[in-house]
């Protein structure tokens, strides 16, 4: 759902995962892959993570 939220594929999005190239953290559970929430909005808020929630 990151990906498609994103505007790429998920293909797109699993290539940049495993190169370290995803544009927010993820976490790795077993065999998941899980995008954070929170560094997903901050991301299409146009925020750097480190703001919170502070809104500057």
């Amino acid at each position: 759902m990151a990906a498609s939220i994103l505007g790429i594929s998920r293909s797109l999005a699993y290539e940049l995962i495993g190169r370290g190239e995803f544009p927010v953290p993820t976490v790795r559970l077993g065999s998941r892959i899980l995008v954070p929430v929170r560094p997903l909005l901050a991301l299409l808020e146009g925020r750097d993570e480190e703001e919170g929630d502070r809104g500057e």
